[in-house]
């Protein structure tokens, strides 16, 4: 029945899948009569990896979802034996040994077993902001903060600053966003007006680019890179850079995005999963993640990007850069001073302070790292060229 109600999706469910995609959760309420709804026994492989099995290939585990916000509530019985924990670690995610030595600690303490447990989610910030409609706490001021710091350097007078902005309507977003999830997200008016405002904002940035007004453009507002086509992720509700990208490639035929973020830039790779020239059939390759550890250093992180960014250029040949034109947008950043300082600096290409941070990058890991991403760029560029 699920698969009959969302037939026409963009990412039909199938039986083969890892979880439930947020238009299928709103879709799986409806067909029960818009009442919360259990959904139990996912597969083992979308599960974290201490989630004992009920049966083989099964999790024991639940979702909770509620009409028109979808999941708000997950839980499972954990895994109390330490060889299978040790193999979970190793069969679900695939990690090196050296990996699996630095979940010593987790093991150790279930050496000898443990009593039958579980345990919960509730997402307790998220859901208070679905139902409260109050603004994200984590980034809450900081706008503010950084527009007032490049207001202060007056850099702003340095800089052609465009203010006559608008929203992106419907339509626009409609271009990458689900409609049962902007039905849902237009509930709370407020969240769904500014976001809908940042994406208006990168795309104008992403307009005049195309037009030649511009060698750079910044908006340090947008980069809410974890919006997915149907569902909201890490404090991100709208995707503008999507739209941003889209923007761009009515000019130029292959756009290159940089995420720089401490997090993976999931929603904008998301994106591309289905496309033709992205990431998936011919385009195989077109998405390179390069995993560092914290602490890197500022040589080793310029050294590594050098030889990976390169490589990308060399094999993509974009002809516009989203981050010849140059679109810079925001995205993490969760302590302010810092963030309004790095971004600040950013735009005056000042210094940067180094971090005392232990650096856990091993210079021969890294090295094996920086070979495989360059190996699989070249791996593209033969794709291109057929």
């Amino acid at each position: 029945l699920l698969m009959e109600k969302t037939a026409n999706s963009k990412v039909p469910p199938t039986m083969g899948m890892s979880d439930l995609r947020r238009e299928h959760e709103l879709a799986l309420v409806q067909l029960c009569g818009n009442i919360p709804v259990f959904v139990t026994d996912f597969p083992v492989k979308s599960r974290p990896f201490y989630c004992a099995e009920s049966s083989p290939g099964l999790s024991a585990s639940f979702d909770l979802l509620l009409p028109g916000v979808g999941e708000v509530l997950g839980g499972s019985v954990r895994e109390s034996d330490s060889t299978r924990l040790n193999q979970s670690i190793k069969r679900r995610h695939q990690l090196l040994e050296s990996s699996v030595e630095r979940l010593h600690w987790y093991l150790e303490l279930r050496r000898f077993g443990s009593a039958p447990h579980g345990g919960y989610g509730l997402g307790v910030d998220r859901f208070s902001q679905i139902s409260t409609e109050r603004s994200a706490a984590k980034v809450r001021g900081r706008s503010v903060l950084v527009h007032s710091l490049i207001h202060a350097y007056k850099l702003l007078d340095r800089l052609t600053v465009l203010s006559d902005l608008k929203t992106l309507p419907e339509s626009a977003l409609l271009g990458f966003h689900s409609e049962a999830y902007l039905s849902a997200l237009k509930r709370f008016a407020a969240r769904f007006d500014i976001a809908s405002l940042v994406a208006g904002a990168t795309v104008a940035a992403a307009e005049a680019l195309s037009a030649g007004q511009f060698d750079v453009a910044i908006n340090w507002t947008g980069g809410w890179h974890h919006a997915k086509r149907d569902e909201a992720s890490g404090f991100c509700y709208i995707n503008d850079i999507v739209y941003g990208v889209l923007e761009l490639k009515k000019r130029y035929d292959r756009v290159m995005y940089i995420d720089l973020d401490l997090h993976h830039g999931d929603g904008v790779e998301e994106a591309g999963d289905s496309s033709d020239d992205i990431g998936a059939g011919p385009g195989r390759f077109a998405s390179v993640n390069v995993p560092l550890k914290e602490g890197v250093s500022d040589a080793q992180f310029a050294a590594s990007f050098a030889a990976v960014i390169d490589a990308a250029f060399e094999a993509f040949d974009p002809g516009a850069v989203a981050a010849g034109p140059l679109l810079s947008l925001g995205g993490g950043g969760y302590h302010f001073p810092s963030t309004a300082k790095l971004w600040t600096a950013i735009t005056a290409l000042a210094d940067v302070t180094p971090s005392l941070k232990r650096n856990l990058n091993d210079s021969t890991e890294l090295r094996l790292l920086v070979e495989s991403a360059v190996e699989n760029l070249k791996r593209l560029a033969e794709a291109l060229a057929v």
